[in-house]
């Protein structure tokens, strides 16, 4: 699919195969999803599912394009262990930021990991 200068509204952004959490360390963890376009890969996170809602929070952002097969990844650190932590991925337009995906949520018990 060729890049387009701007998006219509009919031209919705959606999020491909969901979002995922990988490449679990002791203090961090790897957040993916995939765009049907061009766009930026927006991601919060947080210890409270109410955070989600709120507009003021710092997000994480990537580009996706073509080249990567409009995937992205954000890498979340400094997580305690044993804590539950609850994240919000959408994509938006490159040049209009009002133009979005819609949102996917999930959840992760961030683990100690212990060497034997």
């Amino acid at each position: 699919m060729p890049f387009k200068e701007s998006r219509s509204l009919e031209d919705n952004l959606n999020i491909k195969y969901g979002i995922a959490s990988e490449d679990v360390t002791k203090n961090s963890t790897i957040i993916w999803s995939k765009s049907n376009a061009q766009s930026i890969m927006n991601v919060l996170y947080n210890k409270s599912n109410a955070f989600l809602n709120k507009s003021s929070n710092t997000v994480l952002k990537t580009l996706v394009n073509s080249s990567i097969g409009f995937a992205g990844h954000v890498k979340l650190v400094d997580l305690q262990p044993n804590t539950t932590y609850y994240y919000k991925v959408w994509f938006t337009d490159l040049n209009n930021s009002s133009l979005k995906s819609d949102y996917k949520t999930g959840k992760l018990k961030h683990l100690l990991i212990i060497k034997i």
